[in-house]
């Protein structure tokens, strides 16, 4: 169970050519590049001026947000341009390699119940992984998966999967071409077979079985045979009023019953099931920072009865379950690191919120705790320290003070990443997947009271012990001390010419954390040092450090992100055209940042799926549900902090750029590729450097989900020619 259990994982993931500002120029054509600057200069005849707040905006690229032919002429021109330019500059060995590195097994999305495991691998050079099931005792997996993606289509994705408690059935959804838009199904696992049930608009839908496996609870967007279905804009369609409805196992869906909404359409409702069956947890996610949390029975037809409030109104984060006549909460109600509290169950009593009456059982520690199970008589507690992972077991017999300085049940090499951990509704067995960038991925199982050990876990001959790690802290602007990893080939020189590939994200309370990644492999052994700056607005350090990067301290972000920039070249590691940033979605807010503030900084920008344009950014469904984070143009206040940093808004009219890619996909459901083509034009007609400023569209792919492996090889491929030739890496 996750301290943030049922709110939408929308991140807001990578990846050239030229080198930085005085460095190699594009290897272009005169009639390409012309051809780009009259397609910029039609795409200007569009421009449009407002008024927002008594401050004129200038738009001058307004025509490339909407989806007409002179915007797929654009888009067209410019994949064309971008690939011909890489062209030169591709090498057989580089894509060979990268497909190698690629195919490393990929294991994850574990699930244990009634003694079934169910779980996702890709082995080698499948385009696709697929689903596989085990069981008890020894959980050796079937040589045949259950499931596979691509029986739904070429480009279908699996985006979310559900495990009955029985261990029978399995509901997920099913989207094409990345875009998330997922239609929930079911398997039976003993039949081998789908079951006629078939919810549409169910995208990021929740999801929680019935003990008796016949039914779940769901939520789904508005289908259209409901009142509030948006016939006339499709724009708008399984992008807001989010709401929960019960489904039984052979029932007509368009009969499923109304469980539970929010109040507001942007929110997102959910219930869960209690381990015991017969209690029911409402809840109500208000963006990344706040949730309103509320205990029920369960009623006739299985609707939610004795409604009792938990935490309502505040803006705090809790997550509960049941433990036999108690509940136990994990809050970072004034425990911005998180602290496990547990009260009498008390149903139709203003007592259960009564927060006096609550008994501290685990508090706050300097780490950030993560995720939390009860197995057995026992909390199971993953924790963040530093940027180190621990697994904790604590008793649940009587109040702790403390966390007691027990040996962690499992000893996890330094600089790893401990992934969901789950337990069966039993609570007899706990399960985790662990990795590293020096540890391949596994799948942990930990039975009754015995250590956790791997079932499921991947190999590789590649030398993972040949690489460097560390975490060093650098001093932003305002003194805060922000973590920074570097991960580099063993006995990396301090000789000021590294090459550098340095990430950023910095928000909706994303932990970057030191997991598995099989393309860093690749630019490890091409002498590369990967750094991940642990920004304010991320979750790595809790609550706090969240809320310092968001809203109206956005910009803390960007000091911490230049400063990292810094340390690269003041610590003798790299210098700026050695230099490489890259970032994704909320990071692509980031990468835009950094062109318009400090562009002489690096040597190249590689930016995908990104938000430029932040005085509209809402006006593109499902954006409205980010203003918890960024706040709206629409206020005066909003308006002041978001025009002060608006990338798209603060391209000079010249400036030397370095080598700079913007991409995004046609199917992404998330983030507009409107914001990418009119940044990107922008971007072209301001530059004064002889560096490429480069825009590529990804066709029949979304924000990330579902992508093939090939896909990903051309991707990659595509982002290490644009970085190594931008920062002539040899």
């Amino acid at each position: 169970m996750g301290v943030l259990a049922g709110v939408l994982a929308a991140g807001l993931g990578m990846g050239v050519l030229g080198s930085g500002c005085g460095g190699r120029g594009a290897v272009t054509g005169p009639g390409q590049a012309g051809s780009l600057a009259a397609l910029n200069a039609e795409a200007q005849a569009g421009a449009v001026t407002e008024v927002l707040h008594g401050v004129t905006i200038q738009d001058p690229f307004r025509s490339l947000e909407v989806d007409s032919e002179d915007t797929h002429r654009w888009v067209d021109a410019q994949n064309a341009h971008t690939l011909s330019t890489l062209a030169p500059h591709q090498r057989p060995e580089r894509e060979a390699r990268l497909r190698e590195l690629l195919s490393i097994d990929a294991v994850g999305e574990a699930q244990l119940e009634s003694d079934t495991l169910f779980f996702y691998r890709r082995s080698g050079a499948e385009e696709q992984g697929a689903y596989f099931v085990a069981h008890a005792p020894d959980f050796t997996p079937a040589p045949t998966p259950v499931l596979r993606a691509e029986t739904f289509g070429e480009r279908a994705s699996i985006d979310y999967a559900y495990l009955s408690p029985g261990g029978r059935y399995v509901a997920f959804g099913v989207s094409q071409n990345g875009d998330e838009r997922s239609t929930l199904r079911v398997l039976d696992l003993r039949e081998s077979s789908l079951l006629p049930d078939t919810i549409p608009h169910a995208k990021w839908s929740s999801l929680s079985w019935l003990g008796d496996d016949s039914g779940f609870y769901y939520t789904r967007y508005p289908a259209e045979h409901d009142a509030d279905f948006p016939h006339d804009d499709p724009a708008r369609v399984d992008t807001y009023g989010s709401r929960v409805y019960r489904h039984r196992l052979g029932e007509a869906p368009t009969a499923d019953p109304l469980i539970f909404t929010a109040n507001d359409p942007t929110h997102f409702p959910s219930v869960s099931v209690a381990p015991d069956g017969q209690h029911l947890f409402l809840n109500v996610s208000r963006g990344w920072s706040a949730n309103d949390l509320w205990l029920a029975r369960r009623g006739e037809g299985d609707q939610p009865t004795d409604v009792t409030p938990i935490i309502v109104g505040e803006d705090v984060r809790t997550d509960a379950t049941l433990h036999g006549s108690q509940l136990l909460l994990v809050t970072n109600r004034n425990a911005p690191r998180y602290q496990v509290l547990r009260t009498p169950l008390l149903l139709n009593s203003p007592a259960l919120a009564d927060s006096s009456r609550w008994q501290v059982l685990v508090p706050e520690s300097e780490a950030v705790l993560n995720e939390w199970v009860v197995q057995g008589e026992s909390l199971v507690l993953a924790y963040t320290r530093g940027l180190d992972a621990a697994l904790v077991e604590l008793p649940l017999g009587g109040g702790l003070h403390s966390i007691p300085p027990l040996p962690r049940d499992l000893p996890l090499p330094a600089g790893g990443e401990l992934g969901e951990l789950t337990t069966d509704r039993a609570g007899r067995h706990a399960l985790f997947s662990f990795s590293g960038y020096r540890t391949p991925p596994a799948i942990f199982l930990r039975s009754g009271t015995a250590d956790p050990a791997p079932i499921v876990r991947v190999t590789t001959d590649v030398d993972l012990e040949s690489f460097d790690y560390e975490v060093v802290h650098v001093r932003s602007a305002d003194g805060t001390q922000v973590p920074m990893q570097l991960l580099s080939r063993r006995g990396m020189a301090r000789d000021g010419n590294n090459p550098v590939l340095l990430y950023g994200y910095g928000g909706f309370n994303v932990s970057l954390l030191p997991a598995f990644q099989r393309n860093l492999l690749y630019w490890l052994e091409r002498g590369g040092v990967y750094a991940v700056a642990n920004l304010r607005g991320g979750g790595e350090l809790g609550e706090a450090w969240h809320r310092a990067g968001s809203r109206e301290n956005k910009e803390r972000v960007f000091e911490d992100f230049e400063a990292c920039i810094r340390h690269l070249r003041e610590s003798g590691i790299s210098r700026p055209a050695r230099i490489a940033i890259t970032g994704g979605s909320n990071g692509g807010l980031l990468m835009g940042a950094m062109l318009t503030r400090v562009p002489s900084e690096v040597g190249a920008v590689v930016s995908y799926v990104g938000l430029y344009d932040m005085l509209r950014y809402h006006h593109f469904p499902p954006a409205e549900i980010w203003e918890p984070e960024y706040m709206s143009s629409d206020t005066p206040e909003g308006f002041a902090v978001l025009n002060a940093y608006s990338p798209y808004h603060r391209v000079p009219s010249e400036v030397a750029l370095p080598a700079t890619l913007i991409e995004t996909a046609d199917h992404d459901s998330r983030v507009y590729w409107g914001h990418s083509t009119k940044f990107a034009a922008r971007l072209q007609v301001s530059n004064t450097s002889d560096a490429p400023v480069l825009f590529y569209m990804e066709r029949e792919q979304g924000h990330g989900a579902g992508r093939r492996l090939s896909d990903t090889v051309a991707r990659y491929t595509r982002f290490y020619t644009f970085i190594e030739h931008a920062l002539e890496v040899e």
